[in-house]
């Protein structure tokens, strides 16, 4: 027998019980893969929430998913443990399969980010951008295991739609109330090679080989759309891994460019980033300007991508989704301007890799060619063409009715010779 939904569902509705759910909903998967019955109504009475984690953590099945179980002690203030955690325990207790967990997972992320919250909903543009990694990790050496970061992770969705499940993930989280979020979203994907970490990658990285040198990785995903109004101060010129002294951004420079400079000196020298982006970062002006010029001089951009405005929801914002790599093998730009009808994104990428596409919506434009305030919009380029691509038709037909009315003239002549 599954969960009551009508209760389950009630206590979803009151978004103050979500944490409790997923609190809940966690250390239930947890019994489930453990075949152990540690999370029960008794155990929440005698034991404190921090003794019940510790009995969790010293099961030898659950420390292969390297849990951070000192992040959930954290998390510990946010669960409601007088008034109605007895309650949305009992319904927890009553799912059997990691299949409920799923839904009940679901449902209480859709209430708390999406439906209830109207909070910008990334998830199909996260979807589609991610598939594009099945292309590209093709053209890599080890393509049956890849390690894939998300230096800016918040859901967990973005590196399950990038990944395998032999692959290793990485993930660092700002905010650190969505640890159990990301962590319930990998291990319900069947994703256990992976590694969470809690800080801001552009302050203080936490994926690092030695004191001074990055983790370099095959394959970088991130949603800068996501914290491109998160305000912080980083002095650019006291950086210890040297991330931002290749002039590639100006001192205080705006949080997007920050970290994309961190995405490139995570990279390895054969990766591959793939990151959604603002639209307006494409082409506004002040420090961007020269934060792009950069880009484009360094020949850093392999592809920008301007999909329908549907896969974003509950914003009229537009984004587009950056392609970067250090090692090209041209210094042209793709530029693709995906129709509002457009349902996905990767078979029409492979085909214009294998110039098998009709180019009606995509522009190829030489690096040097790229100068109007270094603006990097496919619609600036794809649009262009089409203008350019009118004005060759209006000549065209200029000269055919030329020479259309120089024969009528000739065939005229002729005819008044003949008369006289």
């Amino acid at each position: 027998m599954g969960p009551s939904k009508i209760t389950l569902t009630s206590f979803l509705k009151q978004r103050g019980n979500i944490d409790t759910v997923l609190f809940f909903l966690f250390f239930r998967l947890l019994d489930l893969r453990c075949g152990k019955n540690f999370l029960n109504e008794t155990e929440l009475k005698t034991r404190s929430l921090s003794k019940l984690i510790n009995k969790f953590k010293s099961e030898p099945v659950c420390k292969k998913y390297k849990i951070n179980y000192e992040y959930l002690k954290d998390l510990i203030n946010s669960i409601d443990t007088k008034n109605s955690s007895s309650e949305i325990l009992n319904e927890i207790l009553t799912i059997e399969d990691e299949q409920e967990v799923k839904t009940v997972f679901n449902r209480a992320e859709d209430i708390k980010y999406y439906t209830e919250k109207r909070g910008v909903d990334y998830r199909k543009i996260e979807e589609e951008a991610g598939k594009l990694v099945n292309f590209l990790r093709k053209e890599s050496d080890n393509i049956e295991q890849i390690e894939i970061y998300n230096p800016f992770e918040y859901s967990g969705h973005f590196l399950v739609s990038a990944s395998e499940k032999e692959d290793f993930l990485y993930a660092e989280i700002i905010d650190s109330s969505e640890y159990l979020r990301v962590l319930l979203k990998l291990l319900l994907s069947g994703r256990e090679n992976y590694e969470i970490k809690i800080g801001n990658p552009v302050k203080k990285p936490q994926f690092i080989e030695s004191k001074n040198i990055l983790k370099k990785f095959d394959v970088i995903v991130s949603n800068l759309s996501f914290f491109d109004r998160l305000e912080f101060f980083v002095d650019t010129r006291k950086d210890t891994f040297k991330r931002f002294s290749n002039r590639l951004i100006p001192h205080r420079a705006r949080p997007v460019s920050l970290y994309i400079s961190h995405v490139i000196a995570s990279m390895k020298e054969e990766g591959v980033s793939i990151i959604i982006v603002p639209q307006g970062f494409l082409s506004r002006g002040g420090r961007d300007i020269d934060f792009r010029k950069n880009l484009i001089e360094k020949n850093l951009i392999d592809s920008v991508f301007q999909p329908p405005t549907d896969w974003v929801k509950n914003t009229f914002a537009k984004f587009s989704i950056l392609i970067l790599r250090k090692k090209k093998r041209d210094s042209n730009i793709l530029f693709v301007k995906l129709g509002e009808n457009a349902q996905e994104i990767e078979p029409i990428y492979r085909k214009i890799m294998k110039n098998n596409l009709t180019n009606d919506f995509m522009a190829l434009v030489k690096k040097d060619e790229i100068f109007d305030n270094f603006n990097l919009e496919p619609e600036y380029y794809v649009d262009q063409k089409e203008t350019i691509r009118d004005i060759e038709q209006i000549r065209n037909d200029i000269e055919k009715t030329k020479s259309y009315l120089s024969k009528l003239d000739d065939e005229i002549l002729k005819k008044i010779k003949k008369n006289f």
